[in-house]
C-alpha cells in the first residue's frame, strides 16, 4: 500500500509539472506569435523614417563636395594640408587694443611684432 501511494503522489506531481510546462510553452508561443510581427513592423517603420534622413544627408554632402571641387578648380588649387598654422590675429595688431594699453606696453608690443617679421 505504501508503494502504491508513493507512486500515486509521484504521478500527481508529474501531472502538475507537465501541465505547468505545457501552460508556459503555450503562453510563450502565443507571445512570440504576437510580439515578433510587432517588433518587425516597428523596425521597418524606424528604418523607413531614417532612410529619408540619410538621403538628405547624402544629398547635402554631395552638394558641398561639388561646391568645394568647383572652388578648387576655379582657383587652380589642390587640397593643401596646412601644418603648424598660427592662430587667427597673431600677426595683426588691432587699433582698439593698442589704444586701451599704456604707452610702454604699446612700444613693447610693436617691438615684439617687428622682431617676429624680421
Amino acid at each position: 500500500m505504501i508503494v502504491i501511494d508513493d507512486r500515486r503522489t509521484e504521478m500527481e506531481n508529474l501531472k502538475r509539472i507537465s501541465l505547468f510546462g505545457m501552460a508556459v510553452s503555450t503562453f510563450s508561443i502565443l507571445t512570440a506569435v504576437t510580439i515578433v510581427p510587432m517588433v518587425y513592423n516597428y523596425v521597418q517603420h524606424i528604418e523607413s523614417s531614417l532612410q529619408s534622413e540619410v538621403d538628405f544627408c547624402k544629398h547635402r554632402s554631395n552638394d558641398l563636395w561639388e561646391e568645394y571641387s568647383a572652388v578648387c578648380i576655379s582657383n587652380s588649387e589642390e587640397i593643401i594640408i596646412i601644418k603648424g598654422r598660427n592662430k587667427r590675429g597673431t600677426h595683426y595688431q588691432s587699433v582698439s587694443k593698442s589704444i586701451n594699453r599704456p604707452l610702454s606696453v604699446q612700444i613693447r608690443a610693436s617691438e615684439l611684432h617687428s622682431e617676429e617679421w624680421q
